[in-house]
């Protein structure tokens, strides 16, 4: 997993590449803290560029989204239109928990 951040005005872009996967689990934590020593209202986790994610990888998902919602912010999901990760997401029904950007 690799990640960029971007800032936008009060919007925060990330993109994250490579594969998600408990392997990940500290550059996860390395993004946590990274975001946590930014400003906005908002962030959007880019993953149109993911190659794969698994089941650990939607929970480091989910941790990313608690650690929005300590810093008062908003989390949205911009997935690809098809593949793995798309499947993933769609069929674990992750927009009832993120919700998804086109």
């Amino acid at each position: 997993m690799e990640y960029d951040i971007q800032q936008a005005s009060d919007r925060i872009n990330v993109t994250i590449t490579g594969r998600l996967t408990f392997k990940e689990h500290g550059k996860c934590r390395d993004l946590i803290r990274d975001l946590g020593n930014m400003n906005g209202s908002s962030e959007t986790i880019d993953l149109t560029n993911l190659e794969f994610i698994d089941s650990a990888g939607l929970g480091l998902l989910l941790r990313l989204k608690e650690a929005a919602e300590q810093a008062s912010r908003s989390l949205s999901l911009r997935i690809p239109s098809e593949g793995q990760v798309y499947k993933m997401l769609t069929v674990a029904e992750f927009d009832k928990m993120i919700p998804f950007e086109s």
